[in-house]
């Protein structure tokens, strides 16, 4: 759930910085929205691992 809260939220300031005529404030923006994505990368990577990680102790 979190993921998606996140995209969404990075989707939005993406749309803002689209509607600004400033250029420093689309910049900050955008900045901001790639590190939102950057963030639910690197959950979906930590989950992924943790999973593969509990897979494998199980078997054991």
């Amino acid at each position: 759930m979190r993921g998606k809260y996140t995209r969404e939220a990075a989707a939005t300031l993406l749309r803002f910085a689209k509607s600004t005529s400033d250029p420093n404030l689309a910049a900050a923006l955008v900045e901001k929205a790639a590190d939102l994505n950057e963030r639910v990368g690197d959950l979906a990577l930590s989950s992924k691992d943790e999973s593969g990680t509990a897979a494998r102790e199980q078997k054991q």
